[in-house]
């Protein structure tokens, strides 16, 4: 019917009166045999034959006609001015004219006007199934948008339809919000996108400069063997005239190629497979966020760090950004946490004897006051040193707020997580008004103490092996609330049948306690049969029971938690890249250059090791807050160090529109073939 309306001169592109196209209409039908016959009808408006219309898209009839002229790498090497593909006849140019007929729709929505593409309308009207929307989505990225808003179970299927040629141009138009997208709502389907857009490289000149087949990896302080570089360049490029390469590939390249090196200077070389990942903005605060935000809602979510590519972006970021600022965060953590075991312990020796009123003056006066009211000048130092710390790590915090409300992730910041970091910021701080309160000594030594489980983040070896242990509280929490509920009954029916009268708290509470939890029995039995009785049997309980349940649960879930703690501790530096990336949007990254900003911050931590040692040692210390003061300044030069990186690409300096940027990456450092994965970003202004 539609062959005769076209034959009798009717126009396919005319529009009804809600203004939809003939292929809008052909997708509400849901019948593929209507909408193939608008499409080819739409072809052949343009003159094409019916020959080259066999199949069912455009797309494969494209990768046809270049299979046929010889040309099946021809679009991607064109780009980068090598001679374009021969076109016989015209035939390939009269193919793309059908192509960009056909998708229209979909690529050049008219603006201010908010209209369905037919591939919309489609998944509207639920009349098509999965594999009939894949198969009758043009290879477009509004129709990836389309099925990650309305149809993601249709993703897989339409990435397998498409052409390698097809999707890597798909690819390249993709923004860092596409991507942040689709890694919310379908996880696998992003990995699946990253990983089938992962291709090998190509040299522009393959005779005169070909892609290394080994290259030189040093191995490196935690047992992992890795070459890093993000870059400007798309391909493996050489100038002929020149005879010239971008100097980033000397870092590749095996050195004997670049200068006389003997083969014990430059470490072992492993074959290499440079690989190249034709999606854009992977590293981006957006995209890491919704990795992180997937992860969170559960381990299916897992399944992205299993993603070669998305691995490779955690690792550069971490390596060239995150990590410097995590070692520096454990440092200091790690200096405040010696200066307050090592005056605690002095106090207390002290005090030895003297009582209870002489060990808290101490403590108070000698350890948690600062320098604005110690009368001592030996003290207030580790109480400066805490609360400075306290007032840096709030700013970041704000830094983080701030680079969350530009990049329009502030809702993640909403979790427990985030409300922690915040809270043990605010703990130190305030022992400029309550440095009396014995509570407050209590979190401030926890918090110290707690941020070193925290350093497991910069070898992954350790890592892997403690987070296991410290997933296992979540997997606890039903047997824990199962046992409070057991030790609340049986301490009521304790309390309920005693014959003498004890108070609750804390006497019926603690016997009960040390009988239960304890497995002990009293010196003396009770004279009651029943409060004998329910002793015998709480004890049975709980040393049979409860406390195997405990057991049980601890066993298994430590072996599921370590099969998961390779992919976890991924998680855990992608988080911390995450906070590295909202913080340099609002962190001047140009004060100085990096070499500079460590110097800057080896300064600061001179001056402060040697105002404390003059303190402690000698008593003479700065007048009034200027000790604080002091700490807070150097405190703040150590950890703005980390940021000044003015060429990172996620930097202010690389986010002009057309920067073009390439980074490769050696992953499981463990096989004799290496794999180089490469980015290629565009960040736009």
């Amino acid at each position: 019917m539609i062959d005769a309306l076209c034959a009798r001169r009717a126009d396919v592109e005319s529009r009804n009166a809600n203004n939809w196209s003939c292929l809008h209409v052909a997708y509400q039908s849901g019948n593929m045999a209507t909408i193939w016959a608008v499409q080819c009808a739409r072809a052949r408006k343009l003159g094409f034959d019916d020959a080259a219309l066999e199949g069912l898209d455009f797309v494969r009839a494209r990768q046809l006609v270049l299979d046929e002229l010889g040309a099946e790498a021809g679009d991607d090497v064109g780009e980068e001015g090598e001679p374009d593909t021969p076109d016989e006849g015209g035939l390939l140019r009269d193919l793309e004219s059908a192509i960009r007929a056909n998708s229209k729709e979909l690529q050049d929505p008219q603006p201010d006007v908010e209209e369905l593409t037919p591939l919309e309308l489609g998944i509207r009207e639920a009349k098509m199934n999965t594999k009939d929307l894949a198969d009758a989505a043009p290879a477009t990225v509004r129709s990836l948008q389309s099925f990650a808003s309305g149809a993601p179970e249709c993703i897989p299927l339409f990435l397998n339809r498409l052409s390698d040629g097809s999707l890597l141009r798909m690819a390249d138009q993709l923004s860092h919000t596409d991507i942040a997208r689709l890694v919310r709502r379908y996880p696998e389907s992003a990995a699946m996108l990253l990983d089938m857009a992962t291709v090998k490289a190509t040299a522009t000149d393959p005779e005169w400069h070909p892609l290394p087949q080994r290259v030189p990896f040093r191995q490196s302080w935690d047992g992992v063997q890795s070459t890093v570089l993000y870059e400007m360049d798309k391909h493996w490029v050489f100038n002929e005239t020149g005879l010239e390469f971008p100097k980033w590939h000397y870092k590749i390249l095996p050195r004997e190629r670049v200068r006389n090196f003997s083969y014990s200077d430059i470490g072992p070389h492993l074959d290499a497979n440079i690989r190249v990942c034709h999606v854009p903005n992977i590293i981006s605060p957006n995209v890491f966020a919704a990795l992180i935000s997937s992860v969170r809602l559960g381990d299916a979510g897992l399944c992205l760090y299993e993603s070669s590519t998305l691995r490779a972006a955690v690792s550069y970021t971490f390596d060239h950004g995150a990590m410097w600022f995590e070692m520096l965060q454990c440092l200091i953590s790690v200096w405040g946490l010696s200066l307050l075991v090592l005056q605690t312990c002095f106090n207390h020796e002290r005090v030895v004897g003297l009582g209870a009123s002489s060990l808290y003056y101490r403590m108070d006066e000698g350890v948690f006051d600062p320098s604005l009211t110690a009368t001592n000048h030996r003290d207030g130092v580790v109480a400066d040193w805490m609360i400075a710390k306290g007032f840096v790590d709030l700013c970041l915090e704000i830094a983080e707020v701030l680079g969350r409300i530009r990049t329009g992730e502030l809702r993640g910041y909403f979790n427990i997580g985030n409300a922690w970091d915040l809270l043990r910021s605010i703990i130190p701080i305030a022992l400029l008004a309550f440095h009396s309160e014995r509570w407050l000594h209590l979190l401030v030594v926890l918090i110290y103490w707690m941020r070193l489980l925290e350093s497991v983040i910069l070898s992954e070896w350790i890592g892997c092996a403690l987070l296991p242990l410290q997933k296992l509280l979540m997997g606890l929490l039903p047997a824990l609330a199962f046992t409070v509920v057991c030790f609340g009954a049986l301490t009521h029916a304790m309390y309920t049948v005693q014959v003498t009268a004890d108070h609750l708290w804390p006497t019926t509470v603690f016997r009960t306690f040390a009988t239960l939890i304890t497995q002990g029995l009293p010196e003396h039995e009770p004279e009651d049969g029943l409060e004998l009785l329910v002793l015998y049997g709480g004890v049975l309980f709980f040393s049979i029971f409860v406390l195997n349940i405990f057991i049980g649960v601890i066993d298994e879930e430590y072996k599921n938690e370590k099969e998961l703690s390779h992919l976890r501790f991924l998680g855990l530096r992608a988080s911390s890249c995450l906070t590295y990336l909202l913080r340099v949007r609002v962190i001047p990254c140009r004060l100085l250059g990096a070499k500079a900003a460590f110097g800057a911050a080896f300064a600061a931590m001179i001056a402060a090791l040697t105002l404390q040692v003059s303190s402690i040692l000698l008593g003479r210390r700065l007048a009034g807050s200027c000790q604080l003061l002091a700490f807070q300044a150097c405190q703040l030069i150590i950890f703005l160090a980390p940021f000044q990186c003015d060429d990172g690409p996620w930097t202010d300096r690389f986010a002009a529109s057309g920067k073009v940027f390439k980074g490769y990456r050696a992953l499981d450092a463990r096989n004799q073939v290496r794999r180089i994965l490469g980015f290629v970003g565009v960040f736009a202004g």
